[in-house]
């Protein structure tokens, strides 16, 4: 009898922390563990998850023996042998009008517009570091379901520094969902990409590495979907998991990569897939105290961003999140009009 019991284990060891140990040897030990649990449990997928782990790894083997090209193969022919290429072409879709966030660091005198709230452009390609889904030089376009997570994901930096703007994709995007959470998947579909989820959430130990093992196969994975009919990644936070903050909601990023390659400008089918609010920067909102409403602007309801309902701001003590300095700025973003880039 099929027992997929262990998923909600499996989902609960994400985001993965290796703390000691080299990496490949941690990957190879957690994913082999999981196909033997897969096996005992006599679930139908074994065989096309045992194919995956050992694509996952032999990817993983080939980039340390400096084989890009031979990584990637690997990757994709794991994907098409596992027959789950079909499942990550078709596994989200984020419906039209979808309220996205993106945020960036500036000087808080600085006066930005809604082109430098965008991905970085090619003509600065040269500023682009290493991030988890995108090479070097390779501009991306990083977005969160809130300005919480986009905070998060930047490194909770001082609050007069940051500037906003709110997007929403004018039709449905195709994007992979390799969140943690099982909830909005059949288990079976699940079982087979957690090994895919896992190697794609592994923390990064050392953060100032110019090379980082945990961010190998993710970036195989974007070359994958660069090539395939998926717009982009949505990815669960590994600063919001396993952290022992007691939030309450649903905590996700999305990365679409850039489809075309300029000297200068932006990618037109990025730009041409969202609308976009100008930017407001926190430094200028607090004129009018953070958790009252501007005049134009109607009472902050209680569920000014769905997906989320509280965040933890000291141990054990959760505020509702429209009661918060992001609730209050998200706001505000809903009632900026949107345009094209």
């Amino acid at each position: 009898m099929k027992d997929y019991s262990f998923i909600g284990d499996y989902a609960s060891k994400l985001p993965l922390n290796f703390e000691s140990g080299d990496f490949e040897t941690n990957i190879s030990g957690l994913l082999n563990e999981y196909l033997n649990v897969c096996k005992k449990n006599n679930i139908e997928e074994v065989s096309r998850i045992e194919v995956l782990i050992n694509g996952i790894l032999s990817s993983i083997k080939s980039t340390y023996e400096g084989l890009p090209y031979k990584a990637y193969a690997a990757l994709k022919a794991a994907f098409d042998d596992s027959n789950i290429t079909e499942i990550a072409k078709k596994n989200f879709s984020l419906q039209p009008k979808t309220n996205l966030f993106r945020i960036r660091k500036e000087g808080f005198e600085k006066r930005l517009d809604k082109r430098d709230l965008f991905h970085v452009p090619f003509e600065l390609r040269g500023i682009c570091n290493t991030q988890r889904f995108s090479i070097p030089g390779f501009p991306a376009l990083y977005v969160s379901n809130s300005l919480y997570v986009s905070w998060k994901e930047m490194g909770m930096f001082e609050f007069n520094y940051l500037h906003a703007s709110r997007l929403s994709n004018i039709n449905s995007l195709n994007v992979l969902d390799l969140t943690y959470e099982p909830d909005d998947m059949s288990e079976s579909h699940y079982a087979v990409l957690w090994p895919l989820i896992a190697a794609c959430a592994v923390k990064v130990r050392n953060r100032l590495d110019n090379f980082k093992s945990e961010y190998i196969i993710p970036q195989l994975l974007m070359q994958w979907v660069n090539k395939e009919k998926v717009d982009g990644i949505m990815y669960s936070s590994t600063h919001l998991f396993n952290n022992n903050l007691n939030n309450r909601g649903r905590f996700y990023n999305i990365v679409f990569s850039s489809r075309e390659v300029k000297t200068k400008g932006h990618c037109a089918k990025l730009a041409d897939a969202f609308l976009i609010t100008e930017p407001i920067s926190y430094y200028e909102r607090s004129i009018v105290p953070n958790f009252s409403k501007l005049t134009s602007e109607p009472t902050i309801p209680t569920n000014v961003n769905t997906d989320i309902l509280e965040i933890e701001i000291f141990k054990d003590v959760r505020q509702q999140y429209h009661e918060t300095i992001f609730g209050s700025l998200e706001h505000t973003l809903l009632h900026l009009p949107l345009s094209s880039l």
